[in-house]
């Protein structure tokens, strides 16, 4: 009886084996993911903060405040004209 109880045990163990094999694997490819994951997200924080600063520099406030800015002695094509 004895025999037949260890011989019954023997498929069970090499299954469990396995699965703890494919445990480990996949354990070690969750944190291999996540490491991959947290490069990722500091790369997207770093490419978007340089769009934001880009954006800035093309669309933001320029140095010209006054809307005309016209040279001395020179008159403005875009004098408000009283008539109109």
């Amino acid at each position: 009886m004895v025999n037949t109880s260890s011989n019954n045990k023997n498929p069970y163990g090499k299954l469990i084996r396995l699965l703890e094999e494919q445990l480990a694997h996949s354990n070690q490819q969750n944190k291999d993911l996540s490491k991959k994951l947290d490069q990722s997200t500091k790369q997207i924080e770093a490419l978007t903060e340089q769009i934001r600063h880009l954006t800035k520099l093309l669309y933001g406030s320029k140095s010209e405040k006054s809307k005309y800015n016209v040279p001395d002695g020179q008159g403005s094509l875009f004098d408000d004209d009283p008539a109109f």
